[in-house]
C-alpha cells in the first residue's frame, strides 16, 4: 500500500482514505495498537460533530490493513494539523 507518511505509531492522528466499492470516503482517527506481526495498526475512530469531531460514547475501533476491502491509505498528522477545544472536540487543518 503506498503511503505518503510514514507509518504512524501508537497515539498518532491520521487522516484515512478508503476506496469503498466506486466511493472515496475520509475517516479521521487515532491509533490505539500497532501489530507486531504484520503490516497493519488499529484506531479508534471520530464521529462527525458538525465542522468539528469528537469520540463518541461507544469505542467505534478498526483495523486498518493494506488490500481489499477498503484499501485504506493514511497520512499521519503533526501537531500543527490539528486542535482540540475545551470540549474535546477536535478540528483538522488539511
Amino acid at each position: 500500500m503506498k503511503t505518503e507518511n510514514p507509518f504512524p505509531n501508537v497515539g498518532d492522528f491520521v487522516k484515512l482514505t478508503a476506496q469503498i466499492h466506486k466511493a472515496q470516503k475520509t475517516y479521521y482517527a487515532t491509533v490505539i495498537e500497532i501489530s507486531k506481526d504484520s503490516n497493519n495498526f488499529s484506531v479508534r475512530f471520530l464521529q462527525r460533530s458538525g465542522t468539528k469531531y469528537s469520540f463518541g460514547e461507544i469505542e467505534d475501533v478498526g483495523l486498518i490493513a493494506s488490500g481489499p476491502p477498503d484499501f485504506y491509505s493514511w497520512d499521519v498528522l503533526n501537531n500543527s494539523q490539528w486542535s482540540m477545544d475545551h470540549r474535546e472536540h477536535y478540528t483538522f487543518f488539511l
